[in-house]
């Protein structure tokens, strides 16, 4: 992570004053520009990244580090036929110094300390991703902006490569260059002081402030301390208020959820994400840590052996309301309707029941009961819904006569 450049780089800073510092030596009689700073590979979040780190212990209020006009790169105006942004325009120009080399030993070594492009991807940055992976991460509503973004960024640097390398009064650039002096500024940057590099300024990390990162008018980077810091203590400051998603777009940070925020990721796409493959590369598996510290783990599969969930019991019906007992029938003339309905059922009349007892299908009757049902019977009309066949029409020849069939 180019960690020996970045030491060597804290040598070269300028000469610390009392007035910028708050003191004119440390402890150990070092000079404050780079005794009282020191470069480490932290771990964030399963991440390691380079951390700049307080040598000695700083005050609320005091000035940590001030960097000179001449230390902080800013976007010229000279790419502006190549490119339509800032970020575009100070991509390109550190590509450009970085392939002529030579020049300012604070700026060679500065180039030299920032992460190359495989580093860069190893971090898990977004921008330098391959089109596979943020289609995967696209799965996500709440990632469409980055892989919208990350595309419209490669394309603007994809163009802006190719119109430098046409006007052929600069070293020649590639595609991979000039993404990788993209990313670098996109991730280097942050503040209210607009697109600029500042090198050793911008190792500060983002997480709960402590120190503050600004700019003068006459053109200077300070970062003072916002709070007592211990030596050994890490120098961090907040970048923005994007939150986690926005900050895992741009940085490739993994940033806790602010207490009493909204969850960043629907639950709908936490099991999108966590249901594909987030192994294949660095950017996924950041992902994945992403979905670790803001999604519910997924419960486990239903095992195939296991008893399925008994039935919820159903709800008990209300006991049925006893019926009246029917009223008893006036009997007629010869027969008895109610004894024959107590006779033990011995046979069974289809039909004929009918036309005694009502819409019952079968009633039974006793054998005894025949000598009564019988005559009973013969004296009865015939039915009136049993249809009888119409007299079959006469059917006439083609001449019109009449004949029988």
């Amino acid at each position: 992570m180019a960690l020996k450049a970045a030491q060597q780089l804290l040598q070269l800073l300028p000469p610390a004053t009392p007035e910028t510092s708050g003191t004119s030596h440390n402890e150990s009689g070092e000079d404050p520009a780079y005794g009282d700073l020191g470069v480490a590979v932290v771990d964030h979040h399963g991440i390691r990244t380079r951390a700049l780190l307080a040598r000695k212990g700083f005050h609320a209020g005091d000035t940590i580090l001030t960097l000179p006009p001449n230390h902080v790169l800013r976007a010229s105006g000279t790419d502006r036929e190549f490119c339509r942004s800032d970020a575009c325009r100070l991509g390109l120009q550190l590509a450009e110094a970085r392939a002529k080399g030579g020049g300012d030993p604070f700026w060679q070594k500065a180039i030299e300390a920032y992460p190359s492009l495989k580093e860069l991807e190893a971090l898990g940055v977004p921008l330098v991703a391959s089109e596979k992976a943020l289609a995967l991460l696209a799965q996500a509503p709440e990632f469409q902006p980055m892989a919208a973004k990350i595309r419209q960024s490669r394309g603007e640097m994809l163009a802006a490569v190719g119109a430098y390398n046409r006007a052929k009064v600069h070293p020649h650039l590639t595609f991979a260059d000039a993404l990788w002096g993209r990313a670098v500024v996109e991730t280097s940057n942050f503040g209210n002081c607009g697109w600029q590099l500042a090198p050793v300024a911008d190792w500060v990390n983002h997480s709960a402030a402590n120190v503050q990162v600004s700019c003068d008018t006459d053109g200077n980077v300070k970062v003072i301390a916002e709070k007592d810091i211990p030596s050994g203590g890490e120098l961090t400051a907040s970048y923005n208020k994007l939150g986690p998603v926005g900050n895992f777009s741009r940085y490739g940070i993994i940033q806790e959820r602010q207490d009493g925020g909204a969850a960043p990721l629907s639950s709908g796409s936490c099991m999108r994400l966590q249901l594909a493959s987030m192994d294949n590369e660095p950017v996924l598996r950041a992902a994945r840590k992403f979905l670790g510290l803001h999604c519910a783990a997924p419960g486990p599969p239903p095992s195939p052996n296991a008893a399925a969930p008994a039935p919820a019991p159903a709800p008990k019906a209300a006991a049925p309301e006893p019926r009246a007992a029917p009223a008893p029938r006036e009997p007629t003339a010869d027969l008895q309707w109610g004894t024959i309905q107590q006779i033990q059922p011995m046979t069974q009349i289809p039909g004929i029941s009918n036309l005694l007892y009502g819409p019952r299908p079968y009633v039974p009757v006793a054998a005894t009961a025949w000598n009564t049902v019988m005559p009973v019977m013969a004296t009865l009309p015939p039915l009136p819904w049993i249809p009888t066949s119409p007299p079959e029409a006469p059917r006439r020849s083609r001449r019109g006569r009449e004949f029988l069939s």
